[in-house]
């Protein structure tokens, strides 16, 4: 019994050993799905004193590159799988970073799909596996929590064998409550995230990026209904829907996506 205890133990310091040194040489981002999530974590962490900060999805990231440098902003855009919870933890590390130097203005620039997510099955290897610490797990709220229980072993994403790794256990969550645009667990996060600027002295807007045209009037149509139902703020909501604009087709490669050489510069004219 000593004998077999000894040498789970062993195993065990193995693993972690494994794990710092996959972080140390970068070889566990090269490999990892996900890596841009931690790229923007640690971003996040840095002081940059820049007077815009832009947050989104991987179609902000298509636009607003977090590995660009810009002359007056910092990006920390990601995916959508992180949730509009991920993207509140990003603002907050980043207020936390630059508390004497924050920026004017936070912009989040995400499509439709972005608010919509209320959990899905990309939820364990993009949002568990970077945020289920101790260091996030305070600013989780019952919204947050009450989802996360549906998801089966989803503790099981702060092992270190799992978490260093793209393994997801299999899963499929339900959708029980109904709503057009925007999800419970967004609502609540936009309300953080508002709530975070205004107590700063911060301007924060919500921007749709640039859509199908095929898709701008559905989009249109989900604001409206959004609007009827009191999924978000008004204000919020005003500026999200006058900023959706249309580029053809042909331009895209999936339904919000761009094609590599095809992506507009500044569509939402934020850089100058």
């Amino acid at each position: 019994m000593k004998r077999f205890l000894l040498r789970c133990l062993v195993w065990l310091l193995v693993l972690f050993a494994l794990e710092g040194i996959l972080y140390l040489t970068g070889f566990r981002f090269s490999t990892f799905n996900g890596k841009e999530v931690f790229r923007s974590i640690s971003l996040s962490k840095k002081k940059a004193g820049k007077g815009l900060l832009i947050l989104g999805d991987s179609v902000c990231q298509q636009l607003y590159p977090s590995q660009r440098t810009y002359p007056d902003a910092v990006s920390l855009s990601c995916n959508q799988a992180v949730t509009m919870a991920g993207q509140y933890f990003l603002l907050r590390n980043y207020f936390e970073s630059n508390a004497d130097a924050l920026p004017e203005r936070v912009v989040l620039v995400v499509t439709p799909q972005c608010l919509q997510n209320n959990l899905d099955q990309f939820t364990f290897q993009y949002f568990l596996k970077p945020f289920l610490t101790r260091e996030y797990k305070p600013l989780f709220n019952d919204t947050l929590r009450a989802r996360l229980q549906q998801i089966p072993h989803y503790r099981a994403a702060r092992l270190p064998f799992i978490r260093i790794s793209n393994y997801a256990f299999p899963y499929e969550l339900k959708q029980d409550v109904p709503y057009d645009l925007v999800s419970p667990l967004s609502r609540s996060y936009l309300q953080e995230m508002t709530d975070l600027a205004a107590s700063k002295g911060v301007s924060f807007t919500l921007l749709c990026p640039p859509v199908r045209e095929s898709l701008q009037g559905w989009v249109d149509s989900l604001c409206v209904r959004a609007g009827e139902n009191g999924e978000m703020d008004a204000a919020l909501l005003a500026a999200y829907r006058t900023s959706i604009t249309a580029c053809p087709d042909s331009l895209f490669h999936d339904r919000y996506h761009f094609l590599r050489g095809s992506v507009p510069e500044d569509p939402c004219r934020l850089i100058h």
